[in-house]
This record gives C-alpha cells, structure tokens and sequence, in this order.
C-alpha cells in the first residue's frame, strides 16, 4: 500500500500493525518483508536468551556432577551469563573465534578449581570436550593466547567482585537450591527433605561433605 505522502507500507505479520517499509527488518537470506524491525529484535533477543540459559544450564549440570554444590555457577543468572559472553569474552571463542551462540559453552579453565566468572573460558562444545582433557592448559597452549585469558579473568574478577559474599550467603544458609537451578530436577534443602519416598541425607551424595571436586 502506499499513504497520501507517497511512501511505501505494508502489515507487520507479527504485531499486524500498518508500517513504512523503513521500519522492516531487511536480512540477506529472506524471501518477503514481513516482519518490523520492533518484532524482529523481540524475536531475536527471546533466542539469544533461550541460548544463554541453556549455557548456563550446561554449567551447573557439570558442576553437579563433579560434586560441586557450592560453585559460583549456582549463584549467576542468565544475564550473568550474557555479560560473560558477550562483554568478557566477546562473543566467540578464543580457539577458533567461532561466533555462533548456540555453539558456545563456559567450561572450566583449570578443571580442579571450581567454575566461576574467572575461572572458565569460552569455546566451542567439541572445544570444550578436548579442553578437559588437558591436566594443564597453561602448558599446552602458546603463552599469548594463556596471557589473553589472564587478563579476560581479571576483568571477570572487577565485574563480579561482589560475587564472593553472595556466594557465601547463599551456600552457609542453604538458598543456594533456590537460585538458577536446573528446573526439571527436584533437589531439596537438607532442612526440607521429605521424610519418605527418598534416600536419607547421609545416602544422597549431594549432601555429602565435599573434600575436592572431582
């Protein structure tokens, strides 16, 4: 359709609003202008958080299995997780420098520390696989690149230097099981356990004094 000033319009598809064409999003790989600029950034970011909780989903998982019910990663949110990738680390990974988000995870640096914000690099999830393979990785990769991750570690540190207080309240008073955790996975609070239908504390090994993670 075209208005009285002369200019171009057509429907949004998804809000179904009357627009000008200069308020279509154009992408190189579409076949119609059907979308507005407005709907098309919703769309994009509700993805890109999908992806960033999912990320962070992978992080605790792992923890979990290593037995560290302590870990920062308990304590960060999806836009935690957001910040790191996209301010810390720039939104790629530091080995190949691939780009896409959903290919993206947060391993651990040195994998007999616990994850946090300054202890995790960002790679690829076939990256990540080989990385904890390594006993050391300041011995295997080139010294530039272990310099580099250095310093994306002390910017983490200035950005989450509150983190260490949090995470001490959270962990000595037992709220730790109400932040971040994965949700289709029931874990209940020591002071909460059920009285049946489940093992005792002393035999669930989540409530097990942790010496070392694994």
């Amino acid at each position: 359709s075209r208005s009285y000033s002369g200019q171009q319009k057509r429907m949004c598809e998804v809000c179904k609003k009357v627009k000008p064409y200069s308020q279509f999003a154009l992408r190189t790989r579409q076949n119609n202008v059907d979308t507005c600029k407005r709907c098309y950034y919703i769309k994009i970011a509700s993805t890109d958080n999908k992806t960033y909780a999912a990320i962070l989903r992978a992080i605790q998982r792992d923890e979990r299995k290593r037995r560290c019910n302590a870990s920062f990663a308990f304590v960060l949110q999806m836009d935690d997780i957001r910040y790191i990738i996209d301010q810390i680390w720039h939104s790629h990974s530091i080995l190949s420098k691939n780009a896409v988000l959903s290919n993206l995870r947060l391993p651990r640096w040195l994998k007999g520390e616990d994850w946090s914000p300054w202890n995790c690099i960002c790679l690829t999830e076939s990256e990540a696989r080989n990385h904890y393979r390594l006993d050391d990785p300041t011995k295997v990769y080139d010294h530039k690149m272990v310099l580099e991750v250095g310093n994306r570690h002390m910017l983490a540190r200035a950005a989450f230097h509150k983190m260490t207080e949090i995470a001490t309240e959270f962990v000595e008073t037992g709220q730790w099981f109400h932040v971040g955790l994965n949700k289709q996975r029931t874990v209940y609070p020591p002071n909460e356990y059920p009285r049946s239908g489940f093992p005792s504390k002393s035999a669930n090994p989540i409530f097990k004094e942790k010496k070392k993670c694994d």
